[in-house]
Formats: structure tokens, C-alpha cells, sequence
């Protein structure tokens, strides 16, 4: 991780108070973002209500408040944005940072993808002349721990456009190839027509190459259907409406409804769960059941359950999509959540411990002593070791080989020492690990040394980088 990248991220704030100020008209008022599937600068704006802002700030950088602000100078592959600062576009002319360049194998949220024809939709904050789209993938043997370059990217396709307002194309249909499979990243580039910018957009796939299962399925549906055609046709030569009927089933399977993914808590309280989840292709609405029943129906991939819900009560939920044909995928994968516990029984409890204090005013320095043990009982009692199978809520704490953690929000089986969605409260240093995520502040200890991380990082060796400080 350089200097010059980490360290512009204070830069980005002064810009956008200051220097922001020289952006010409025409680069303020053409934004827009690849909403389906999610850029990584729109899945950095969606962790802000997953994470919390400062957690996604120190993650995602300052697209997080402008995931429409990726713009830089056109003319990618040959010009464009340097190489090592594609992802940000050279930090937006001054709108982000430069904090989405930072490029591994494991930092970034990935979309699940098939190989083959897929859509790919933008949101377009301020519709602006346009002259064309043009969409890239990672190349077979690229290098997903090394900063992007343009040689690492290869064309996939190109839609034109008449120079007017990109309102009238939301959506293209790019074919995904099919000889990768794994981590890769598409980069869609929208070109302005009449200046000389453009906007960046990187998209994190895990690609599942599928076409050769797809292209047997295909002949084996169409022997079976030309057979089966060739009887009816033979017993049934008059029956016109059976072969439409045969006709709209086979278009209706060939376009089956995918079960959604990703399905995840966005918050919960004592009497709300806050579900979101993937779109399905060929969605026409959303069926969600919480332990086996049905509780509501969206056409959005966000749902917030508010039906009869119990304080401290743990809920199993999983998602099913429906196409226009009523036929309903497979499930989603399956969470299990619990509410918060409720505000009314914290406020009882502490209203019964001072009608207790009052009542027995002669005992008060017993029971004031009483209390004391207790509490410092209670606190030790309370801290049990971390368990992969349970659910833990902002604020619980837990061990982990020796030390303690705070959860900072909804987590389930991810490991405390990682640091994603945990936070180290023992005041110690634990060993570095390349793995494992450190936001500014931690301290680690490395080859008998003690380090301070300035910043967020993950993977860089303390005594090598300088987002590590030696403490003295």
C-alpha cells in the first residue's frame, strides 16, 4: 500500500471542502453507478447501514458518500486512468479517494455471477450526453493481489449510444465469457459525449463457468422436444392449442427463476428484523417465510419483518423469488437472527433494583457490598468463550485464545481475531496476522516488536509498510 494513496484520503475531505470547488459544471453534474450487479462502490455505500459508517468509511474510502463520483479522464484502455489507480479513477478528480485501489484476493465483497449473457444496470444520478458503454473482464492469468492495470483487463462489449441522455439506456446485455471461472473483475466504463470524462465502475465476480452443463441441457430438451413434437404431431395434428401450450412451457423453463442469495441481516431491534438479500433472475416478486411460514411478500430485495415479534426470540428466515408464471424458486440460503432484547425490561429491572435500595435503607452497606461482588460476579460470568454456532449483537463480548472482543454488529461464526465485525478490547498485543483485518490504532506484535497500525490494513508486514508505526 503507498503512501501517496493512503495518505490522500485526508486529501479527498480537504477537496471536497476546497479544491472540490474548481471541478468544472460539466464533471459535477454527470454521475452514476452500476447498481445491478453491485460495484464495489455501491456495495462500499450499502455498508454504511450494514457496518456503520466509520467501519465501511475505513473499508471502502470516501465513495461511500459518492459511489456516482468514480469519474476520471476517457479513452481506457489506450488513456484513462493510471495504472495501480483504475478502481477510483485517479480518486474521482479530487470527489473520493484513493482507497479502492487497494487490491488482494480476499478484501472485497464479490457478486456471484454464471458465465454467459448477463444485465448489467446503472443508476444515473444526473443523466449526461453519451456516446457509448464499454465493459471488460480480468484476463484468464491475471493477478488478483497486484494493483489493476489496463494490460490485466480484456473487451467483452461495447454499446453504442446517440449521444443523448443516458435516461434512455439503462441496462445492457454483456456476454460473460466462459474459458474463466473464480475471482475476476469486470470494469464497465461509461464515456460522456461531450466532455472528455468518463465514469468507472469495478465489479467483484466469483464467475461460475457453467456452458457446457447448459449447452448438454440445451440439445438434451431439444432432442426430447423435437421428438416429443414429432408425436404430437403424429396423434395430435389438429391440437393447436396444446402445442402453444407445450410451447409457453418450455419458454417458462427456460427462463426459471433463481433462487436469491446473499440473504443477511441489515438490523434488528427488540420488535423489527431488516432483511436484504440478491435479486433472482426473472423475479417478479419476493416470498419470505421465518420458521417455516410465510410472514410477507416484496418486489424489492429488502424486507423488514414487524409482524409479532418477540424481545430476545430467535428467528430462522430464507427467501423464495416467484416469476410472472408463479413458479417459485428454491429457497435462499437460511439465517437464523435474534431480536434485541427489549428497553422495557432493562427500565423494570433497574425501577425494582431502587425500590430495593429504598426499601431496606438499614441494610445499606451490606447490600451495597452484596452488589458490588455480584457485579463484578455477573461481569466475569457474563464474558463466555466465543462459539462459532451463536449469534452475538452490538456491544456482547466474548474470549478468544486469551483475549477479549466486542462485537461491533450482527455476526455469526466469524472468527474475533479477524477483526470483521469484532473489535480487540484486552489491552494487549496480539501476534500479526496476514489475514486478519486492523483498522488505525491496533497493535500487534511482530518478530519481538510492537507496531501501531496508522490505518486500515490487511496484509501489509509491520517493518515493511508504512501504514505500520514501531511503538516505543
Amino acid at each position: 500500500m503507498s503512501l501517496i494513496k493512503t495518505s490522500l484520503k485526508a486529501v479527498a475531505l480537504l477537496s471536497a471542502i476546497g479544491i472540490g470547488a474548481t471541478i468544472s459544471a460539466d464533471q459535477a453534474d454527470a454521475h452514476g453507478y452500476i447498481e445491478e450487479p453491485a460495484s464495489r462502490a455501491y456495495t462500499g455505500s450499502l455498508m454504511k447501514e450494514e457496518l456503520g459508517y466509520y467501519e465501511a468509511l475505513e473499508i471502502y474510502g470516501f465513495v461511500i458518500n459518492s459511489p456516482h463520483a468514480v469519474e476520471g479522464p476517457k479513452g481506457f484502455p489506450e488513456d484513462g486512468p493510471q495504472d495501480g489507480q483504475i478502481a477510483s479513477a485517479e480518486g474521482g478528480f479530487g470527489q473520493i479517494d484513493y482507497v479502492m485501489d487497494n487490491q488482494t484476493e480476499d478484501r472485497w465483497i464479490k457478486q456471484d455471477m454464471n458465465s454467459g449473457v448477463n444485465t448489467f444496470t446503472w443508476n444515473y444520478t444526473a443523466p449526461h450526453a453519451t456516446s457509448k458503454w464499454h465493459y471488460y473482464i480480468t484476463k484468464v492469468d491475471w493477478n488478483p493481489n497486484s494493483p489493476l492495470k489496463s494490460e490485466d483487463f480484456e473487451l467483452i462489449g461495447t454499446v453504442e449510444h446517440d449521444g443523448s441522455a443516458t435516461n434512455t439506456n439503462l441496462s445492457h446485455d454483456i456476454e460473460v465469457p466462459d474459458d474463466r471461472s473464480g475471482y475476476h473483475i469486470i470494469l464497465g466504463v461509461w464515456d460522456v459525449a461531450d466532455t472528455d470524462n468518463a465514469f468507472y465502475q469495478v465489479i467483484d465476480v466469483n464467475l461460475n463457468n457453467v456452458p457446457s452443463n447448459n449447452d448438454q441441457a440445451t440439445d438434451e430438451n431439444d432432442a426430447d422436444t423435437s421428438d416429443d413434437t414429432n408425436d404430437a404431431s403424429n396423434d395430435e395434428t389438429n391440437n393447436n392449442d396444446s402445442s402453444d401450450d407445450a410451447t409457453n412451457e418450455d419458454s417458462t423453463n427456460d427462463q426459471a427463476v433463481t433462487a436469491p442469495t446473499g440473504l443477511h441481516v441489515m438490523e434488528v431491534t427488540n420488535q423489527t428484523i431488516d432483511l436484504m438479500w440478491t435479486a433472482s433472475e426473472n423475479a417478479k416478486h419476493y416470498e419470505i417465510y421465518r420458521d417455516g411460514e410465510k410472514v410477507g411478500q416484496t418486489t424489492e430485495t429488502r424486507f423488514i419483518d414487524e409482524e409479532e415479534l418477540t424481545a430476545n426470540t430467535a428467528y430462522e428466515y430464507y427467501v423464495k423469488a416467484v416469476d410472472s408464471y408463479n413458479n417459485a424458486s428454491d429457497s435462499s440460503n437460511v439465517i437464523t437472527t435474534k431480536t434485541a432484547q427489549s428497553e422495557s425490561n432493562d427500565d423494570s429491572s433497574e425501577n425494582t433494583d431502587e425500590n430495593s435500595e429504598n426499601g431496606h435503607d438499614d441494610h445499606n452497606n451490606t447490600n451495597d457490598d452484596a452488589s458490588n461482588n455480584n457485579e463484578g460476579n455477573n461481569e466475569s460470568a457474563s464474558v463466555q468463550e466465543w462459539d462459532a454456532t451463536k449469534i452475538y449483537v452490538e456491544g456482547d463480548q466474548v474470549e478468544y485464545n486469551g483475549a477479549l472482543y466486542e462485537a461491533l454488529w450482527w455476526t455469526q461464526n466469524k472468527q474475533p481475531e479477524k477483526r470483521y465485525g469484532w473489535k480487540l478490547v484486552s489491552d494487549t498485543a496480539l501476534e500479526w496476522d496476514k489475514e486478519t483485518i486492523y483498522t488505525g490504532g491496533s497493535t500487534v506484535e511482530y518478530n519481538g516488536k510492537t507496531y501501531k497500525a496508522k490505518w486500515w490494513t490487511q496484509g501489509d508486514t509491520p517493518g515493511s509498510h508504512m501504514v505500520w508505526e514501531e511503538v516505543k
